[in-house]
């Protein structure tokens, strides 16, 4: 139904925002080599430190071969059991990321001559399911080894609403948005939990409250609890509200999502 298409596009605009999140540095072969040789001779000589080991691990990351990835992990979770340094392992889940990401990008470029190929769309949907379980667990240890980083709760909680664990998701965001610069995405998602929960009247509460947080009525993040507050009027069936905000969204952004379309099945129900 509605709320399945719902969570459905809330899950596409998050893999595209995580596909396109970091920018690729074009290095030439030799150049990666070259770096990766530096890092060992540093460690070699003796130099060790978190620092340089982690510059070894991405150095190999850099080859972009599964054999780069493998020794980055295994130098990664050596100096991890040996220091017990989270700061290593926390590398290991973001270079595991990085793999899944690049896997899935090429996919991406093979369905766009090859749109039909099941076998591809089957790979895609394979990795994307391991990315998405990658990242609550990496997300989950990292929020839990830097408790007092409210930019990990942000992101764990931003997992468990894909999971569907909104119960769980809601203590997080409530504390992330302790820090300014979260406040008002986080309000976003506390509504959108209760959004999808089913509890409207609270969704229409907390997205009213962030709105008048907003400093700026046309940022991103405006839109989007707009048409949060819009989908949540429109869920509890107070359809003019709904039209109204939807209504105001357009005016600046007319292209924003489905804003188009439903305004126009709204003014022909309200019309009725």
């Amino acid at each position: 139904g509605q709320t399945a298409d719902f969570r459905g596009s809330i899950r596409d605009k998050e893999a595209q925002d995580r596909l396109h999140s970091q920018e690729t540095v074009v290095k030439s072969a030799q150049t990666r080599q070259d770096a990766v040789e530096m890092a060992r001779k540093r460690l070699r000589e003796g130099r060790v430190s978190s620092v340089n080991v982690l510059d070894l691990a991405d150095a190999l990351a850099d080859l972009e071969t599964e054999e780069g990835y493998e020794e980055a992990f295994s130098v990664l979770n050596q100096y991890y059991e040996k220091t017990r340094d989270f700061s290593f392992k926390r590398r290991v889940g973001e270079l595991k990321l990085r793999r899944l990401r690049s896997r899935i990008r090429a996919i991406n470029e093979q369905l766009k001559s090859e749109p039909q190929n099941a076998e591809l769309k089957e790979k895609q949907a394979q990795l994307t399911a391991a990315m998405e379980q990658e990242e609550l667990e990496h997300y989950r240890l990292c929020q839990e080894n830097y408790p007092t980083d409210l930019r990990f709760k942000y992101e764990y909680g931003r997992c468990l609403v894909r999971a569907q664990q909104f119960d769980q998701a809601i203590p997080l965001f409530q504390e992330a948005q302790r820090d300014a610069k979260l406040r008002l995405i986080s309000m976003d998602k506390i509504g959108l939990c209760f959004l999808l929960k089913g509890w409207h009247e609270d969704a229409i509460d907390i997205f009213q409250k962030a709105l008048s947080e907003c400093p700026n009525q046309e940022s991103p993040v405006a839109k989007d609890i707009r048409y949060n507050l819009a989908r949540s009027y429109e869920a509890f069936d107070r359809k003019k509200e709904a039209l109204e905000m939807y209504r105001k969204l357009a005016q600046v952004d007319f292209g924003y999502k489905d804003v188009g379309q439903r305004i126009d099945n709204l003014r022909k129900d309200v019309t009725k």
